[in-house]
């Protein structure tokens, strides 16, 4: 438990300090209905616990990272925004947006065509562009890289 970090099993939060102490966990997160929004189309997701989540996408451990988001230690798990069902679904569909336009790059060709990419990688694998060239656009060090504009989009840019 305390070498692989999770941060529970057994019904219990484990420490290491002098020595090995369980405490228990006073509310389980694991029976808690919750719901999600896929940063990139916006895709809502309701589940009854997280194992249903877990056994629904068919990745193990993510009702571990679903947790972490629950507790503000993540912001995203497998690309989707996680909150408790009952909770502002405005916030988590506006956060899911913002973390999009973070992580989101923006093309230009000379033509002014533009192209959107969900991740500075599928920008760079597309275009065959080293990142640190393409960052160096985005952040005002360079004008053209690969013979292209590269920005951060703006919310328009992806949502009309």
């Amino acid at each position: 438990v305390l070498n692989n970090g999770r941060l529970s099993a057994s019904g219990f939060f484990w420490s290491r300090k002098d020595s090995i102490k369980a405490i228990p966990i006073k509310q389980s997160t694991k029976n808690i209905k919750i719901v999600g929004y896929n940063i990139y189309n916006q895709e809502r997701y309701e589940f009854n616990s997280q194992g249903e989540a877990d056994s629904y996408f068919g990745i193990n451990g993510l009702s571990t990272s679903i947790c972490k988001c629950l507790s503000g230690i993540l912001e995203k798990a497998n690309n989707i925004v996680w909150g408790k069902l009952g909770d502002d679904e405005n916030k988590l569909l506006i956060k899911s947006k913002e973390i999009r336009l973070n992580t989101s790059v923006k093309r230009i060709s000379k033509d002014n065509s533009i192209k959107i990419y969900n991740t500075l990688s599928d920008a760079c694998n597309d275009s065959n562009a080293y990142p640190g060239n393409v960052c160096a656009c985005i952040h005002g060090k360079q004008h053209t890289a690969y013979g292209f504009k590269w920005s951060k989009p703006k919310y328009n840019d992806i949502w009309s």
